[in-house]
């Protein structure tokens, strides 16, 4: 299968918790756009394009 780009993917999704090393996501140059917290005992979401 050809690369994402090659395919005419422009954006991608990643979802990630705050125990999965988010940062890492923003090091690759993604942007994070929004943050959920959950209920009591729910790891804080991040979402990143």
């Amino acid at each position: 299968m050809p690369p994402a780009p090659d395919r005419g993917v422009k954006k991608i999704w990643v979802s990630s918790h705050d125990f999965q090393a988010p940062g890492l996501y923003e090091k690759a140059g993604f942007e994070r756009m929004a943050e959920l917290a959950g209920m009591a005992r729910t790891p804080l979401q991040y979402h990143s394009l």
